[in-house]
């Protein structure tokens, strides 16, 4: 229990690195950066500052399933006492629940969280760089 206790320190601690880096050179998340496109996480951060605060209704608006984090942190802790076909089965219902929302929020329209936006993204630029390029040749 202490060694898993230990692990989920530094997967924090690194977690928060990698955040302060992506947040202080602008990047933000990875996947929007790169596709234009939010990822089924888009929102966790922010609705977990809204958590430190007592904001729970801003927490919710910004994902429906912030509450996820603490539930997976535990199932993860306590692994070895839960039944693998218990393990297996909320593993499942957590990446269903993950997919639905993320579906409803990017086909819900004016939803400013959750967003696609392909030309903002990295490999676009890049495409049309090349194109252009291609075209000067």
């Amino acid at each position: 229990m202490r060694e898993k206790i230990k692990d989920v320190i530094q997967f924090t601690i690194a977690l928060a690195v990698v955040g302060l880096f992506l947040h202080f050179t602008g990047i933000g998340c990875p996947i929007k950066y790169v596709t234009g496109i939010s990822c089924p996480g888009c929102g966790m951060t922010r609705a977990w500052i809204s958590v430190f605060f007592l904001k729970f209704d801003e927490a919710f608006a910004y994902h429906p399933l912030f509450w996820m984090i603490p539930c997976g942190v535990i199932i993860y802790l306590f692994k070895k006492k839960i039944p693998n076909m218990m393990y297996q089965l909320s593993m499942c219902a957590a990446i269903f629940m993950l997919l639905a929302v993320y579906i409803y929020r990017l086909l819900s329209p004016g939803g400013d969280v959750v967003t696609i936006a392909i030309e903002d993204g990295m490999l676009y630029r890049y495409l049309c760089s090349v194109l252009r390029w291609i075209k000067i040749m």
